[in-house]
């Protein structure tokens, strides 16, 4: 009998940020871009579909360069099919309102530079950097 073996590990090769912050995710967009002269833009909202058929959708904002992409994804869903009373895109980060990831960096970044920074301004209440490596539904984020 031929036996086939799934191996669910992934490259992860972003960093992520926690953000929690009450204001509106296009005020937080503006509010990133003059912190890190950036130019996140609102994109077509995710839609994501498990492999158990339950579909949601999430708010998304990106940035894209050469060396660097950023992406800006709302943590509460705004629509969910399914979702046995799920809220978040990760639950176990539910105290977060944002995640902040920073992929394919080319030049090294200072994750403590960017939690100073994003700590630093008044509209942001918390941030944080996330080990990504913990989180069990980290494959919903390989966007």
């Amino acid at each position: 009998m031929i036996k086939n073996y799934f191996d669910d590990i992934y490259d992860i090769n972003y960093d992520l940020f926690g953000i929690v912050s009450n204001i509106k995710e296009y005020k937080l967009a503006w509010i990133l871009n003059k912190i890190f002269f950036i130019d996140l833009v609102k994109i077509d909202d995710l839609i994501i579909k498990k492999h158990n058929r339950k579909v949601f959708q999430i708010s998304n904002y990106l940035y894209q360069s050469d060396e660097f992409t950023i992406r800006l994804l709302k943590n509460k869903l705004i629509y969910k099919m399914d979702l046995n009373n799920e809220k978040f895109l990760i639950q176990k980060l539910s105290k977060f309102d944002y995640l902040f990831q920073i992929y394919n960096s080319s030049t090294s970044f200072n994750r403590k530079e960017i939690i100073n920074k994003l700590n630093s301004e008044s509209s942001i209440q918390f941030a944080n950097f996330v080990n990504i490596n913990l989180i069990k539904e980290k494959d919903l984020l390989l966007l």
